[in-house]
């Protein structure tokens, strides 16, 4: 009887639609982690202290560097300092020969006075976005970028004495800068952030005339400097407010201008001219 229904069995072959045994069913990865965290004697692969994030890949997209860009214009407070002649100068006169002029150093600052200028700023600045708030500049801690600014500076010209009898009064001075350079940024929180920029370009004057002041000669007038192109430098560093996309800046800086070159009549070793300035600014970003 045992035997018959062995063989009754194994003409009748295994079931096809026979379910599979509950052993043998896949089961998803975290069901499956969840029963070999559940044996005895399992230790987890992972470090010690591992977390995981859920929030990790949208904070990678949000990290991804963008450009953006600022706007700004910025008032300017100046002042000129600097050598403007260490050697004795001389000016030709209308009478013919030389007339000695200076014996003594001639300063920047005494040829000309304190001043007012203007500057007009374009900022694309690499940002890490998704680690601040606010606009433009404002949304990242800290950021770098890239500048191209355009400036104008008046001087007020002075009257000026060797104390010889000779003298000359001059025209104001007018100078234009074109700069282009790095920019960086560090965020305070609170919307309150610092700032800095160096660069460097190219500054023209405009020609000066002079009234000239002389013993035993004739007042007369004629330039004074000759209308020049040359080279400038800048460094300068901040403070600042920002009220959503606007921001209000506080600044300190220097600049360093190769000089202009002295009339043909006028024979003057000129210096450096270097400045100080305080500036005060608004910007926007985008």
């Amino acid at each position: 009887m045992t035997l018959l229904m062995a063989l009754l069995l194994t003409l009748a072959g295994n079931d096809p639609d026979e379910a599979p045994p509950l052993a043998e069913l896949p089961l998803p990865s975290s069901l499956a982690l969840e029963e070999q965290e559940s044996r005895p004697g399992y230790q987890d692969p992972r470090p010690l202290g591992y977390q995981a994030d859920p929030s990790s890949s949208s904070r990678e997209k949000q990290a991804t560097p963008k450009f953006l860009l600022s706007l700004g214009i910025e008032g300017r407070w100046t002042m000129p300092f600097g050598s403007a002649s260490r050697d004795v100068s001389y000016v030709d006169n209308p009478g013919g020969g030389l007339t000695l002029l200076f014996d003594s150093n001639l300063r920047w600052n005494d040829v000309f006075s304190s001043g007012w200028g203007t500057s007009f700023i374009a900022e694309i600045t690499l940002m890490q976005t998704g680690r601040g708030g606010g606009e433009g500049r404002g949304r990242g801690k800290f950021s770098a970028g890239a500048y191209v600014s355009f400036s104008q500076d008046t001087f007020s010209g002075d009257n000026v004495s060797d104390g010889h009898g000779n003298s000359f009064s001059v025209d104001d001075l007018t100078m234009n800068t074109y700069l282009v350079g790095g920019t960086m940024y560090q965020s305070l929180g609170e919307g309150a952030f610092l700032d800095g920029r160096l660069g460097l370009g190219a500054v023209h004057y405009a020609r000066v005339d002079a009234d000239y002041n002389f013993l035993f000669t004739p007042a007369f007038r004629g330039a004074f400097l000759a209308d020049t192109w040359n080279l400038a430098m800048e460094f300068q560093g901040g403070v600042g407010y920002r009220f959503g996309p606007i921001a209000f800046t506080l600044g300190l800086g220097m600049r360093a201008l190769l000089p202009p070159d002295g009339a043909s009549t006028v024979k003057i070793s000129t210096g450096i001219l270097l400045t100080y300035d305080i500036t005060l600014g608004v910007e926007i970003g985008f």
